[in-house]
């Protein structure tokens, strides 16, 4: 049928190829992910559609997970920001400064991971989406945490929390779980959490 399809509509074969490796990443099949990743990628280059392509980047990032993948996905994040940017997708933008901020982190590049912060905060307060918005505040907590910034850090992680509460996710809670955690240990006040760990 998609082989029918891509005869038809290559570029509606190109969201169908990059809308399957998304599915197939979550649930386990990487390599099928990638195949179709890489497929719906190469389709969507030969359009003159930033928005397409830039979707299917993104696709393309949840495809290619693992440390071992890092500056590839950082690269692919990296262009989504400049295609989003031109097309004025501005939820890809959000997508994208979300990835350059993740892949930042785990390259340990925090001068240029502090820069995407600065620009996910920003699209998140003009977009003004409680997950946005969480997600950011989530982002300004764990950076704070960094810089030993500890009450900015626990205030900030309560923020994201009471902005999390509306989407009714069990990730915002324990994403808070962790952060609490993480700084409670860092003040070497870990005992305070044994009520809960005793839960």
């Amino acid at each position: 049928v998609l082989q029918k399809l891509g005869a038809a509509d290559s570029l509606l074969t190109s969201e169908i190829f990059g809308s399957l490796a998304r599915a197939l990443r979550y649930t386990g099949a990487q390599q099928q992910a990638m195949a179709y990743a890489e497929q719906a990628v190469a389709m969507a280059r030969r359009f003159d559609d930033p928005a397409v392509l830039a979707a299917n980047l993104n696709r393309m990032i949840f495809a290619c997970q693992g440390p071992e993948h890092t500056q590839q996905r950082l690269a692919y994040a990296t262009e989504i920001v400049q295609l989003a940017a031109a097309g004025n997708v501005r939820e890809l933008l959000n997508d994208a400064y979300w990835w350059r901020v993740y892949c930042l982190l785990e390259l340990g590049d925090i001068s240029a991971m502090e820069a995407a912060i600065e620009a996910h905060t920003g699209i998140a307060q003009e977009l003004q989406q409680p997950l946005y918005l969480c997600l950011t505040t989530q982002f300004r907590a764990m950076r704070a945490l960094l810089a030993g910034r500890f009450e900015d850090s626990e205030r900030l992680a309560q923020e994201a929390l009471a902005i999390g509460q509306s989407l009714q996710t069990e990730n915002v809670a324990g994403i808070f779980g962790l952060q609490m955690f993480t700084l409670r240990r860092e003040q070497r006040r870990l005992r305070e959490l044994e009520p809960a760990v005793r839960y």
